[in-house]
């Protein structure tokens, strides 16, 4: 799945979500920095902990997210002009409904926080097996 996403002002976030429950998620995001620019942030959210693993500064207010996903892992990339970059990974059982919840799956979704406006273009999602 990939899609670009623009932050169109400050103190605006927003991104893709792999959400089971509040308390276990990962999310990539552009996300805007204490210094003013804006940065790809990896965010991953089980159990209550929250941690970011990966802060990615980029230039100007786009970027293209990438997620990837195989019956064990998810994987999370940032691709540019110059190419892909791997930001980490995570295991899929953390958002299983065995170990997060007894809801049936994992949401995946686009979301914005903050004020000002969030846009995603050439959303793509494909299913290989």
């Amino acid at each position: 799945m990939s899609v670009r996403h623009r932050n169109d002002s400050r103190r605006t976030g927003g991104g893709l979500s792999l959400y089971s429950t509040e308390s276990e998620h990962y999310d990539l995001a552009i996300r805007e920095m204490a210094d003013g620019g804006k940065a790809v942030v990896l965010k991953m959210n089980i159990g209550g902990i929250r941690h970011d693993q990966a802060i990615v500064p980029i230039e100007g207010d786009t970027a293209e997210l990438v997620i990837r996903a195989d019956s064990l892992h998810y994987d999370f990339c940032l691709r540019t002009a110059d190419g892909e970059q791997h930001l980490g990974s995570a295991q899929s059982k953390w958002l299983s409904n065995e170990v997060s919840s007894p809801f049936t799956g994992v949401v995946l979704g686009l979301y914005a926080q903050g004020r000002g406006s969030t846009r995603f273009d050439d959303l793509l999602i494909t299913y290989t097996y």
